[in-house]
């Protein structure tokens, strides 16, 4: 007897290895996609912010990751927003990726599921992303609403993530034992912790569509800035003069999905261009290569 239970119990572990390395491969697969895709954004936009070439887009599109425990309303939210079915929605397990079209916007988003053995990955999929959604169910036990205080902190506080528009959505209102927005904020410390961040806190529930896309318009309006943000410094960068032992590093650090503004900036700052004319690169400095 105790040689069969060996044997099942190996068995077993071998069919567990065996899934979370089909999940591993899976999600490679999509980091990979992702990452091309969001490489040949930002190709197209310093492009055009760099050369003035080709109109800009009728509907910018922007990438987002969606993440939240298990049952607080992720897919059933989105679903709705898509106009779906409710009956064929199906809790997400591993991810999905939906396009949420808004007037004066499409949202690309990436939702993560929010099991256990799930949310030890969220962070391979956070590149690329443009900003965030957190779905909390505000009506959950207090072991739940910790944990997913927990995994929220983590989150605001990730290099990948920290610098994006939140959006944070405290669901499940239409319960009797919903928690208000004031208590939410309260408990999740977002006032300290998110100081000096962009992020807005909503109440939402599936009766309530209006109340939902209003929340998505006001996430729409800070990625807009951001976008306007980002375009006001890449025409700074217009002005700079590269010396050709700096060029190809200068074309590999624009198209980099990694790259954010500011290490550029360090990197311009360091000496590596001169730049001329007004605004942060308006002083010259000298080329050390």
């Amino acid at each position: 007897m105790g040689q069969l239970e060996s044997q099942i119990q190996n068995e077993k572990m071998e069919q567990m290895a065996c899934g979370d390395l089909g999940f591993l491969q899976t999600l490679k697969a999509q980091k990979l996609a992702s990452s091309m895709k969001r490489w040949s954004k930002i190709f197209i936009r310093c492009f055009r912010a760099l050369c003035c070439k080709g109109p800009p887009p009728a509907r910018p599109e922007y990438d987002l990751v969606c993440i939240g425990l298990t049952g607080s309303g992720k897919t059933s939210l989105l679903s709705k927003l898509c106009s779906e079915s409710p009956d064929s929605v199906v809790s997400t397990t591993g991810f999905s990726i939906k396009a949420v079209p808004f007037q004066n916007a499409i949202l690309n988003v990436k939702e993560l599921g929010g099991a256990d053995n799930i949310r030890k990955y969220w962070s391979r999929y956070y590149q690329g992303s443009q900003g965030v959604i957190f779905v909390l169910d505000s009506a959950s036990s207090e072991d739940d609403l910790e944990t997913a205080r927990n995994e929220l902190h983590s989150a605001l506080q990730h290099p990948q993530l920290c610098t994006l528009p939140f959006l944070i959505l405290a669901n499940h209102q239409d319960k009797p034992a919903a928690r208000s927005v004031q208590e939410v904020k309260k408990y999740f410390e977002l006032e300290p912790l998110a100081r000096g961040k962009r992020w807005i806190l909503q109440p939402c529930s599936l009766d309530d569509m209006e109340a939902l896309k209003d929340s998505f318009s006001q996430l729409i309006n800070l990625l807009e800035e951001k976008d306007h943000e980002a375009l006001s410094q890449l025409r700074q960068i217009r002005r700079l003069q590269l010396p050709d032992g700096k060029r190809t590093v200068f074309l590999a650090l624009i198209t980099s999905s990694t790259t954010s503004l500011e290490l550029l900036w360090t990197w311009i700052d360091e000496g590596n261009i001169v730049t001329r004319g007004p605004g942060r690169g308006s002083q010259e400095h000298e080329s050390s290569g």
